[in-house]
């Protein structure tokens, strides 16, 4: 294949340009600024048009729109399996603005042999694989490996699947990344996470359980209880009612007797209530038991901040801990790259040269004024300076020489500067999670201070109140407030009954003992025995009454919190079966990569002896030197061996990555297209090369036309092929 004609209408800032492709080694030699890499990427574009959609295209697509306005695109003439063709582009501000046609330019009628993805189907590769090989950019010979590249290195077979290769594993690999139970943001280690925290909510369960049969059971006794005295205080009344009748007109002992039984029921509740305090009694609006009653809700909150704080603080140790050991692995593995302080010292020695060098000036100074002396000085003076200068200028001297020896010694090479760069880098990280984990370890210092001071302080309430040792500080708060606000109404019902009863002794002129003589010499319990029974059971009514109150609020309580460690008990088994869909999902994905990658390595390993065969000739015939140090795999990476490592390439100068990236390009061209070669675009490729590989790549680029077009585009004579 090969390209025939052109012709630019506008395109960056060339303008009406023509250009005919009569030789096989097209050169091109202009000066900086005439245009050569604008008419390079104008020869891709014809065939691939900009590079899809996005930034990238619309940044490209900015920076050749044409200077002086005009329709962006032209036409270009090539010929391919004995067919001559013309495709005639133009290119809008978007993709939808582009418009494309093919000819056939011995009908000179329109051709359906291609459509406008044309690039692809003439070289059965994608753009960014032909930016790779065929596209040899100026400071842009290093490349790698694509699955287009792969696909036609292995013909028609499982090409389309390579092409897919690269989408597929990247999808796989992102829902892998989803799910990985190794990343914080995982699906799988957010769910062991959250099990994790359903399992503690799930600890009591059993425990919540019998509490609820256990108080529940209790309130059935103390509500059949209340049931048995409210008829027996039924009862009462209706006897003491009769007796009252009897031995009172007008019922005023009975009602008197009633009075004095209200007054003793409610002083005895209060005293039950009371005993309820070891020692001091609260009031049921005590503005600190509010305030530590809300201090144990916010508690619980600074509790659970305080575990998500600690769990962060171990994820980032854990992090640390990585970064840590692979920075020891790299001073390890390149302990002669570590930083030793020497652009310190270079810096030091840049200072020093100043004393080194006024002593030479002050020698020489007097060397010329001991020549000159004897004219009007005596000659010992003479003698004297000039062995002075002598010593001065040599001292100088020396330092100096080691000075800028010195200097030499510690000056820092390009590779150890960018090995220190990428450990700054690393360090730079190291310090970010140091200090993300001191903010960490304060955040938890703050937190703990106030679970502390909040325990501290209610410990201190209830040990006044004489509660010590209580497991539960925040149920025994609630429980003192509704015992408080229980003895506060109790009290208040004391002094009523006791109000009542003194206001009708006064209405009535009554008296306590008058009650006693009216039950004398009657047959069964006297009134006042009636009185006092009556009062006993009113006040353990009261009692049962108050104890129920308290045991049915508890059992709301428990069975709240019952209720919510079966649904934590119910979200575990589900988030248990999630789980288990989640990681069988992931070892799903983890095998399919897997073998994928497996799959992908065995296809490739078939080409991997030719290209490296082919890309060693090249380098051997490019640097002079042997290529059986270099090393390929299956994704046609290069490696090289020194010394029974393999060594990163990229370690090396810019010339020698210039150098290995073409013979790389080349051989994959090599090994891709074993028939018909498709022409070959080098924008100055050797700018880097030193001047003896400079001429063998000279020669190769002669060479490589025997069998192909190729289009040279330079810059300077001296890189011109002879």
């Amino acid at each position: 294949m090969r390209l025939l004609t052109c012709h630019i209408d506008n395109f960056g800032k060339l303008q009406n340009f023509d250009c005919r492709f009569d030789e096989r080694l097209m050169i091109i030699p202009e000066e900086n600024g005439w245009g050569k890499s604008t008419f390079a990427a104008f020869l891709r574009v014809m065939f691939y048009g900009f590079a899809g959609t996005g930034r990238k295209a619309d940044s490209e697509r900015a920076r050749f729109r044409p200077w002086q306005q005009g329709v962006c695109g032209g036409t270009l003439t090539f010929e391919t399996g004995g067919r001559v063709y013309r495709i005639e582009r133009t290119f809008g501000d978007r993709p939808r603005e582009d418009t494309f046609l093919l000819y056939d330019e011995e009908t000179g009628l329109l051709s359906g042999d291609y459509s406008q993805k044309i690039g692809e189907e003439l070289f059965k590769i994608d753009q960014e694989s032909f930016l790779r090989t065929l596209f040899i950019g100026q400071l842009d010979c290093p490349t790698g490996s694509t699955a287009g590249i792969q696909a036609v290195m292995g013909g028609s077979d499982g090409a389309d699947d390579l092409v897919r290769y690269e989408g597929v594993r990247s999808r796989l690999q992102k829902e892998a990344d989803r799910l990985s139970p190794d990343r914080p943001a995982g699906q799988i280690h957010r769910r062991q996470g959250d099990l994790q925290a359903l399992r503690a909510r799930m600890a009591s369960l059993e425990d919540l359980d019998q509490a609820c049969k256990d108080t529940s059971e209790k309130l059935d006794r103390e509500n059949e209880e209340i049931v048995r005295l409210e008829y027996a205080r039924k009862d009462l009344q209706t006897a003491l009612e009769k007796k009252a009748d009897i031995q009172s007109p007008g019922g005023l002992m009975e009602r008197y007797a009633m009075l004095l039984g209200a007054q003793d029921a409610a002083a005895a509740e209060e005293e039950r209530v009371l005993s309820f305090f070891p020692e001091a009694i609260p009031a049921p609006d005590d503005p600190r038991l509010e305030a530590l009653i809300l201090a144990q809700e916010e508690r619980e909150k600074n509790a659970a901040a305080l575990a998500e704080v600690r769990s962060a603080i171990h994820q980032r140790q854990d992090t640390l801990e990585d970064l840590s050991v692979t920075i020891s692995s790299l001073e390890e593995a390149h302990p002669a790259l570590v930083p030793s302080g020497g652009r310190e010292r270079a810096e030091q020695t840049e200072e020093g040269t100043s004393p080194g060098l006024w002593l030479l000036m002050a020698g020489m100074a007097l060397l010329v004024a001991s020549f000159i002396g004897p004219l009007h000085m005596k000659r010992n003076y003479a003698i004297a300076m000039a062995l002075g200068g002598l010593i001065l200028a040599g001292t100088g001297s020396l330092m100096m020489v080691r000075i800028l020896t010195i200097r030499k010694k510690v000056r820092l090479s390009k590779k150890e500067l960018q090995f220190q760069e990428k450990l700054q880098g690393l360090r730079g990280r190291q310090a970010m999670l140091e200090r993300s984990i001191g903010d960490l370890r304060g955040q938890e210092e703050s937190l703990v201070d106030h679970l502390l001071a909040t325990d501290q302080e209610t410990e201190a309430y209830l040990a006044d109140l004489g509660f010590e040792g209580e497991e539960d500080p925040a149920g025994a708060l609630l429980q003192i407030r509704a015992r408080a606000e229980t003895a506060a109404r109790m009290r208040r019902q004391t002094r009523m009954a006791a109000a009542a009863r003194e206001a009708f002794e006064k209405e009535h002129g009554l008296r306590a003992e008058m009650l006693d003589r009216a039950g004398a010499d009657r047959e069964g319990p006297s009134l006042a025995d009636l009185t006092r029974q009556l009062g006993q059971v009113s006040a353990d009514l009261e009692m049962y009454r108050a104890s129920a109150e308290e045991d049915s609020h508890s059992l709301q309580i428990l069975r709240g919190q019952l209720s919510q460690a079966r649904e934590a008990s119910r979200e575990y088994e589900k988030g248990c079966r999630e789980l288990e869909s989640l990681q069988h999902r992931y070892q799903v994905l983890d095998r399919t990569l897997y073998y994928l990658e497996q799959a992908r390595n065995s296809y490739h390993a078939r080409h991997k002896d030719t290209f490296l065969e082919a890309f060693r000739i090249y380098y051997e015939y490019l640097s002079g030197e042997s290529g059986e140090a270099f090393e390929t795999d299956a994704s046609l990476s290069i490696r090289l061996r020194d010394q029974g490592l393999p060594r990163d390439p990229g370690l090396l100068s810019a010339g020698s990555q210039d150098l290995i990236g073409l013979c790389r390009r080349l051989a994959m061209i090599d090994t891709m297209y074993r028939g018909e070669k498709p022409f070959l675009i080098m924008d100055d490729p050797f700018v880097n090369l030193d001047q003896d590989r400079l001429q063998a790549g000279l020669k190769l680029v002669k060479g490589l036309s025997a069998d192909r077009q190729v289009i040279y585009f330079t810059c300077h004579h001296s890189r011109i092929p002879q």
